[in-house]
C-alpha cells in the first residue's frame, strides 16, 4: 500500500481521467496532470478495470504488483502531480522486474521522475 500522502483521493479520479495527459506503454497507461501546489507530494492511484478480468483475485494481484513497482519510485518522483496508473492487461505471468522497467519507462516519458 502506498503511504497516505501519496494516495490520490477517489473524488479526483473522474476529473483526472477527463482532463489529464495520457502515456501508454505495453503494460500500463499513465494519466497525469500537475496540481496547483508544486510542493505537495505526487498523489497516485492504481486502477485495474473489470473488463480485463472478471476474477477479483487476478485484478488484486495486478494492483499489488503495480503498487510495488510505483513504491520503488516514490523517492524519485517529481512533486506536484496527480497520477493514475491503469493496467492494460492482467499481470499474472509477468515478473516484477519486467513490470518495474515498463513503469520506469512510462514515468520517464511523462517527465515524472527526477
Amino acid at each position: 500500500m502506498l503511504p497516505k500522502q501519496h494516495r490520490l483521493a477517489g473524488h479526483r479520479i473522474p476529473t483526472l481521467i477527463r482532463s489529464g495527459k495520457r502515456i501508454s506503454s505495453h503494460l500500463v497507461s499513465l494519466i497525469y496532470q500537475p496540481t496547483a501546489d508544486n510542493l505537495q507530494p505526487t498523489a497516485i492511484t492504481v486502477i485495474v478495470p473489470v473488463r480485463l478480468s472478471k476474477k477479483a483475485v487476478e485484478r488484486n494481484r495486478t494492483r499489488r504488483l503495480l503498487r510495488e513497482a510505483i513504491h520503488q519510485h516514490l523517492a524519485h518522483l517529481e512533486h506536484g502531480y496527480e497520477v493514475i496508473v491503469m493496467a492494460r492487461k492482467i499481470l499474472k505471468d509477468e515478473k516484477l522486474t519486467d513490470i518495474l522497467s515498463d513503469t520506469t519507462e512510462s514515468l520517464q516519458n511523462a517527465g515524472l521522475l527526477k
